[in-house]
């Protein structure tokens, strides 16, 4: 398979990059360890660290392809007189390889006292996830999809929360990687997919014909199962499986993309369909994504935000619109949060938004499903706004 010749490509030229007597191993998925003695100081290992990134800024030949993967380096270093275990190491070089990431594709970070403190903290919160679904601290909350055309809920997405009983609500983005290190990501998967399909159940039998996008995570793909499980809770739900869109990103399938186009192929075959996330959001490519049934490309919020700054982001965003509408899929633009942004995207030709300008992520019984006024900045005057504005401060108004 590709996936498995892009890690033996990576491999190898981590082999080529580091000194001929370190040891190089593979953590699992696509993670690689570096085990570089005797070095001289914290200096040298970040002279190491800055080779290795270098080193995947050219592309793999991977599979008779050229594959560009990019990588995120997390250093640790012990000094002669310390006796740290082999455990601990790799917990401190996988929270510095974690900072690295968050500062963005191609960087490197240094383990420090500030890291351990992190460590220590996130090694509490991982004890206290195990305990958040049995306790029912999981909730859903829903973004509305909405199109610009004329102004309806088309669809909403399904994000998790987490309410800490003394942390309050945390964040996903301190959790969900959690999960995803212990395993717990599959657990909280298949009870994140019962529950929206449902809610979007329960929200057709009340006359609101929506979809309902979920996100999935790489490990839930990996299941050999994955179809027949999404089918039987689809049918357990009572929803029907084109009302479900589960939400992928680049890398759920960057490693294992053969695999992973069979599992889609067989899912579509039911009926269900498929959206690529935060497209736009790094280095994106739609090569790992060949031959596989994708149905909605989902702007990441970047290019709406960016739509101000002129002609060039214009044509940015009006290319992609022409290059998804050639590929049969549908645009969404996320991240849509001033009504010019919402205006500018209609006149472009984006049908469908997501942002805070149409609705923040609720809990659904105080999601706003009656859609909203499509005539974005059609006068003060205008009785339609009126109405709509009147509504959404909850005063009733009979305007004819």
């Amino acid at each position: 398979e590709t996936g498995d010749a892009v890690l033996a490509a990576a491999a190898h030229r981590l082999d080529e990059t580091v000194r001929a007597g370190d040891t190089v191993g593979r953590l699992g998925g696509d993670e690689f360890v570096v085990i570089a003695e005797d070095l001289p100081g914290d200096s040298r290992a970040e002279v190491l660290a800055a080779r290795v990134v270098d080193a995947f800024t050219l592309p793999l030949a991977a599979g008779g392809e050229e594959v560009l993967v990019g990588a995120s380096v997390g250093m640790v270093v012990a000094g002669p007189d310390e006796r740290p275990t082999p455990e601990r190491l790799l917990r401190e070089a996988d929270t510095a390889m974690y900072r690295a990431k968050e500062a963005g594709r191609g960087r490197s970070e240094l383990f420090d006292n500030a890291m351990r403190e992190e460590v220590t903290e996130r090694l509490q919160l991982a004890r206290e996830l195990r305990d958040a679904l049995p306790r029912e601290e999981l909730r859903l909350v829903y973004q509305p999809v909405v199109s610009l055309a004329d102004g309806q809920v088309v669809a909403c997405e399904a994000l998790l929360r987490w309410h800490h009983p003394e942390r309050g609500v945390v964040p996903p983005a301190d959790f969900v990687p959690l999960a995803e290190q212990n395993g717990l990501i599959l657990p909280i998967g298949e009870w994140v997919l019962e529950e929206a399909c449902r809610q979007g159940a329960e929200w057709r039998r009340a006359g609101h014909q929506l979809s309902v996008s979920v996100n999935i995570s790489p490990a839930q793909l990996a299941q050999r199962n994955f179809a027949d499980s999404v089918d039987s809770t689809l049918r357990h739900a009572g929803l029907p499986a084109q009302c479900l869109v589960l939400e992928l990103v680049e890398s759920t399938v960057a490693l294992q993309p053969e695999r992973i186009r069979k599992t889609l192929l067989d899912l579509r075959s039911r009926g269900v369909r498929f959206a690529l996330d935060d497209f736009g959001k790094g280095a994106t490519s739609l090569a790992h994504f060949r031959g596989m049934p994708l149905d909605i490309l989902k702007l990441d919020r970047t290019f709406v935000s960016g739509l101000r700054q002129g002609d060039v982001s214009r044509a940015i965003v009006t290319a992609l619109l022409s290059l998804a509408e050639g590929l049969g899929m549908t645009v969404v633009a996320e991240g849509v949060e001033r009504e010019d942004q919402a205006v500018e995207l209609r006149e472009l030709g984006c049908e469908l938004v997501q942002g805070y300008f149409f609705g923040r992520p609720m809990e659904p019984e105080r999601l706003e499903l009656e859609g909203f006024n499509a005539r974005t900045r059609p006068g003060l005057g205008d009785p339609l706004l009126v109405r709509e504005f009147m509504r959404q401060i909850g005063i009733s108004a009979r305007i004819q």
